[in-house]
């Protein structure tokens, strides 16, 4: 190689190596302004985050918003002054539930309150976006049915267009479904007969019987006045009652400190981790001072429970593979029967 040659390589080779810390710095600024980019992005997003609470604070001090979202602060009055707030629309429904819990009371029929179906909650005052906490209510509508076959009365509160006690067993189903056209007039389908007519005569008699009030509600407004005004005729009975519910837990401790002491108050808990179920039972039965917890996991909540009180060891409530039924009916036996121990105990107290 000549030293012509030589001396076009050295240079090729440090125009390389210049190329190439060339590119390396380019890389290196291409990184840091991204993550320069990254930092402006994300403050971006909290200011907009302060803005937008600002904004939310700002339309809280507004009256007219106050006013249509109703402050927790008017749950938590006493009896007369939240009956002054209400509007008319509830008063058919008030008079309708008195007048419920006032047969019950004569007639001497322990009552449950279940509260089914999931919530919403408007973000503005227009609603037109919302937090929606869902649930097809299947497990309040067949524990309402299981509960009238131990002969409780129920007042079922449920959200609309969620599950109903004996309408579930169709909910599957539209009605053209079930429905067939027969000549010029309609009839149940041969396959649906026998359980449209178990079902209706069940509803039927617990109708009739006056065992069974629906009260339905659409929003979280709706949930808590009618959860008020129900706590408020159950507590005239001037007895314990059984209280089942699955509600927003900051309202379990004025029910069970202020609105109706005396009952027999049941929450539900739902989680995906086991091994935080029954910690965080017994961390709720600490914090609210009400009777016993349902813990269930999601992926088995049909197959087992778990009954959590604060002086026993939780108990489980599985279903037989061997004898399936519904884990509702084994779950109100033993409802039942706690409750009735705990009307023994507070007889004998």
């Amino acid at each position: 190689m000549t030293e012509e040659q030589k001396k076009a390589e050295s240079a090729a080779r440090l125009n390389r190596k210049h190329r190439q810390k060339q590119r390396e710095r380019e890389a290196a600024l291409a990184q840091k302004e991204y993550a320069e980019n990254k930092l402006k992005r994300l403050a971006r997003k909290r200011e907009l985050g302060r803005i937008r609470a600002a904004r939310y604070r700002e339309r809280l001090k507004d009256k007219k918003f106050k006013n249509s979202t109703m402050a927790l602060e008017t749950f938590m009055a006493h009896d007369a002054s939240f009956m002054a707030s209400l509007s008319t629309q509830y008063s058919e429904r008030i008079k309708k539930l008195s007048s419920f819990v006032d047969s019950c009371h004569r007639k001497g029929f322990p009552v449950v309150l279940l509260t089914s179906g999931g919530t919403t909650v408007p973000l503005e005052s227009r609603t037109i976006r919302f937090i929606d906490n869902f649930s097809s209510g299947r497990r309040g509508s067949a524990s309402a049915e299981h509960f009238l076959e131990q002969g409780y009365a129920v007042i079922f509160l449920y959200r609309h267009k969620t599950l109903k006690p004996f309408d579930r067993h169709l909910a599957n189903k539209s009605a053209l479904d079930v429905l067939e056209l027969s000549g010029k007039s309609v009839k149940i389908k041969y396959e649906y007969e026998e359980l449209c007519k178990i079902n209706i005569e069940k509803k039927e008699k617990a109708l009739q019987s006056n065992m069974l009030h629906f009260c339905e509600f659409t929003s979280v407004l709706d949930y808590l006045t009618l959860l008020r005004v129900s706590s408020m005729q159950l507590r005239s009975l001037g007895g314990p009652i059984n209280l089942s519910l699955q509600l927003v837990p900051k309202l379990l401790k004025p029910l069970v400190k202020d609105w109706i002491p005396d009952a027999y108050i049941i929450s539900f808990k739902l989680e995906t981790d086991a091994n935080l179920l029954i910690p965080k039972a017994q961390k709720a039965l600490e914090t609210y001072n009400h009777k016993l917890v349902v813990g269930n996991i999601l992926d088995t909540r049909t197959e087992v429970v778990w009954l959590v009180t604060k002086d026993a060891t939780p108990q489980e409530v599985r279903v037989d593979s061997k004898n399936p039924v519904e884990i509702e009916s084994l779950i109100v036996s033993k409802l039942v029967k706690l409750h009735h121990e705990y009307l023994q105990a507070k007889d004998s107290a």
